[in-house]
């Protein structure tokens, strides 16, 4: 074969400091070569050929960046910000864009509000792997459409189980595209469905109350939210005087009380399932509209609900600390100016926290 090798031009490429000296260049020529077919020489220490720095110092920047900002980053290897950004954000693409998920039994979906942009911008929407703890797919927004891509990702998993909160666009998802799967509704979200009632109660008993006396009641309002045992012993002598003092407020309590009850006690979905069942007669006796409404929607998803107990009381809990740490990345990155770059990140947040650098 005949290969004829022609000077192209001189290349300049940073690398990785030495000692003292702060700043490193390679200079070297690029050759095109022409053989079978006509191609640019391909240098092994430049990750692509228009590389600006080597791989050794793209390493370098990407192991800092574990324990330091952008910023100072940058200031360390006398690089532009933008540089450092774009080397960990090609990093990042090529560690998640091709990601196997074959082995997925258990996912979770969760929405998060990070309120930047606008109307349903505003969220995210999460989908981990429950077993792993990584994160799956991010969608912008909330409801199906911000589910788009995820079935392409999952169509090889035998899904066993999808834990979610109580919204109908993700039921019909999981009926829609994995049929064979359990819905199970976190439990979290149905106390926190239970707290948002009482205190709608506490909202109706305590407007017709004189000035004064609703300022009072309502700087107590944590008491009524938190859970008993949480308490101090001054805020439960508040709690049982106001209890005292308001019949529906008492009995929307005593309610969320035993509604919690359940997911101590319930031994499985069987006991949990008869549990449901006696809540809601019972809050179906009372004359308090908001327990009433309670009932009805533990009727409706009394199935979903019971499923927690046939798989020993699998939820979405981890996805707590989880947001807490978007949100705080979220504040870092100042929101979606690059979104791209922040969903990235937010893929990379179940590694470790320090990930949380910016």
């Amino acid at each position: 074969k005949n290969i004829t090798i022609t000077k192209l031009r001189r290349r300049l490429v940073r690398g990785v400091p030495m000692g003292m000296i702060k700043v490193v260049y390679f200079e070297f020529d690029i050759h095109r070569i022409y053989c079978k077919n006509r191609k640019v020489e391909n240098i092994p220490f430049l990750s692509h050929p228009t590389a600006r720095l080597t791989k050794a110092l793209e390493s370098e920047v990407l192991n800092m960046r574990l324990g330091a900002d952008i910023k100072h980053t940058a200031k360390y290897f006398k690089l532009d910000w933008h540089t450092v950004k774009a080397i960990e954000k090609e990093y990042l693409k090529n560690k998640f864009d091709n990601l196997s998920f074959k082995n997925v039994k258990f996912i979770g979906i969760d929405e998060t509000h990070v309120g930047s942009g606008k109307g349903s911008e505003q969220f995210l929407t999460i989908v981990r792997d429950l077993e792993s703890k990584s994160v799956i797919h991010v969608g912008i927004g909330k409801g199906i459409s911000a589910l788009d891509g995820v079935y392409e990702k999952l169509k090889d998993c035998d899904i066993k189980a999808v834990t979610m909160d109580m919204a109908n666009a993700y039921h019909s998802w999981v009926t829609q595209y994995f049929p064979n799967a359990d819905i199970v509704y976190d439990h979290f979200h149905l106390i926190k469905m239970m707290n948002e009632k009482l205190d709608n109660v506490r909202k109706r008993v305590t407007s017709a109350l004189d000035e004064e006396q609703h300022k009072i009641i309502k700087g107590f309002r944590f008491a009524f939210m938190r859970n008993k045992e949480d308490l101090s012993p001054d805020a439960q002598i508040v709690l049982n005087n106001m209890r005292k003092e308001f019949h529906e407020l008492n009995e929307a309590y005593m309610f969320k009380e035993t509604l919690r009850g359940i997911y101590r006690e319930a031994k499985d979905e069987y006991d949990a399932g008869f549990a449901f069942g006696n809540w809601c007669n019972m809050a179906n006796l009372t004359n308090v509209d908001e327990l009433k409404t309670m009932a009805r929607t533990i009727t409706k998803r009394l199935k979903g609900l019971v499923t927690f107990w046939k798989y020993d009381g699998i939820s979405n809990s981890h996805m707590e600390g989880f947001n807490n740490k978007l949100k705080l990345l979220s504040r870092k990155a100042f929101g979606f100016r690059d979104k791209e770059y922040f969903m990235l990140k937010i893929y990379q947040l179940p590694e470790n926290s320090i990930q949380l650098q910016f």
